[in-house]
């Protein structure tokens, strides 16, 4: 915008927000995911002790 470019739209290949996005343009998802979130002392696996060694989505 600053460079004086009019931005039509957002693409991304994954929406794994869980919710509905505002760029303020139209938005187009290739597929939109779910995944449930947690907080670390709410999070299933550090309860257990499971450390998670991989993080992202690799």
């Amino acid at each position: 915008k600053s460079l004086g470019a009019k931005i039509v739209g957002v693409g991304c290949i994954v929406n794994r927000s869980g919710k509905e996005l505002d760029f303020g343009v139209k938005l187009k998802n290739l597929v939109k995911l779910d995944f449930p979130t947690y907080k670390s002392e709410e999070c299933p696996l550090c309860k257990k002790g499971i450390e998670i060694k991989k993080p992202g989505s690799r």
